[in-house]
């Protein structure tokens, strides 16, 4: 019985001893391992199969980069959708006008149509003969010019001779209705001068209101 014991005992502590070394070569590869991944992070490395990558010198040798491809060449499909030929240029443009030509001599449809409104409510309001009328009197020199735009008016003296109290004065006269034509009037004969005429459907009187100096009221009636 005393042997039995004693081998028994003797494997009991083998047994322990390679537990220990188990142990260890475990624990030692832990570390290694820890100590591995520690540097490869550390260096921004990377463990990979040697088949799954390529030699930077092979690709260099046998491939091109899809990026030197898309910014030196077009595909055949979209060059005639992309691209006119050259000698094809000259025909084309002569039913062309430049972008630089439009900017300089050309402008738009709707800025031409706001400036021309624009203008046709200015003179609208510019010719407008306001209501209501309030009577207009202008004095001329003897050779004065009188020319309102709105009433259609225009009186020019031409000529003036005689004597105080007997002025004689020559003048063209132009009203909306009538054409351009001379008038004579005489001081001293107790008659006011007096011409009607129609503008944008109204009445208006035109009177020479005094001869030396000549003097011209517009009254409507």
């Amino acid at each position: 019985m005393s042997e039995e014991k004693l081998l028994m005992s003797k494997d009991n502590k083998k047994n322990n001893e390679l537990f220990v070394y188990i142990r260890i070569i475990i624990t030692v590869a832990l570390v290694m391992a820890g100590c591995i991944a520690g540097v490869l992070n550390f260096f921004g490395l990377e463990i990979v199969r040697s088949d799954s990558i390529v030699s930077v010198t092979e690709v260099q040798a046998d491939y091109v980069p899809r990026s030197t491809i898309e910014s030196a060449y077009v595909e055949k499909a979209k060059v005639q959708e992309l691209y006119v030929l050259k000698e094809e240029m000259q025909k084309i443009l002569q039913g062309h006008i430049s972008s630089e030509t439009i900017r300089k001599d050309y402008v738009s449809r709707e800025q031409h149509e706001t400036v021309v409104k624009e203008n046709s409510n200015l003179k609208a309001e510019l010719y407008e003969i306001p209501s209501p009328f309030k009577p207009i009197q202008r004095e001329l020199s003897y050779s004065g010019k009188w020319h309102d735009e709105r009433l259609g008016l225009l009186i020019e003296i031409q000529s003036a001779s005689g004597f105080k109290g007997h002025m004689n004065v020559v003048f063209a006269l132009q009203l909306p209705d009538s054409p351009l034509h001379k008038e004579y009037v005489s001081e001293g004969n107790g008659k006011v001068p007096q011409w009607r005429f129609h503008k944008a459907g109204r009445e208006f009187e035109l009177s020479m209101e005094r001869v030396s100096p000549p003097v011209f009221i517009v009254r409507e009636i």
